[in-house]
Formats: C-alpha cells, sequence, structure tokens
C-alpha cells in the first residue's frame, strides 16, 4: 500500500512549494536472505500563495486542491495557514 510524504520546497514571504511524493517499501525474508523494494515517485506539487492554493499533477495539470488533500489527509495539515 503506498504512503505519501510532503516536503517543503521552497518558502519565501509570498510564496510556499510543496511536493507530494509516493511511497511503498516490500520487503522479503526468507532463511539465507533479505529483499528490500522501495520506489518513490513524485505526485503533485502544491503551490501556496497568499489566499490562493493550486496543485498540479506531474504533466503539469490543474489537480482539484479538496480531493488531493481528501486522498491524503496530512496534506491539509501542512499547507500555510492551516
Amino acid at each position: 500500500m503506498a504512503q505519501f510524504r510532503i516536503a517543503e520546497i521552497h518558502q519565501d514571504a509570498d510564496l510556499t512549494v510543496l511536493v507530494v511524493e509516493s511511497f511503498e517499501i516490500h520487503q522479503t525474508r526468507t532463511k539465507n536472505a533479505c529483499s528490500l523494494f522501495v520506489q518513490c515517485e513524485p505526485v503533485a506539487v502544491v503551490v501556496c500563495r497568499k489566499g490562493d492554493t493550486q496543485a498540479f499533477d506531474m504533466q503539469a495539470q490543474s489537480i482539484d486542491i479538496d480531493e488531493l488533500t481528501q486522498k491524503i489527509p496530512q496534506l491539509r495539515q501542512q499547507l500555510p495557514g492551516q
């Protein structure tokens, strides 16, 4: 199951930019070996300005911020002013 992490990659007085990444960790153990597979990929970029928050997918298409925060609840906590 994919988990999400959010990182602030830019912040100044007028603008905050967040990146949303999806990651999965798969681990297998046998008697003689252990394997680990980690996959991480960007999902969205969120651009926050005073009074305006926009989200974009990796094809630069606009995403509804409410739908994105429903899918990734921890995102709302990281939005400026929340």
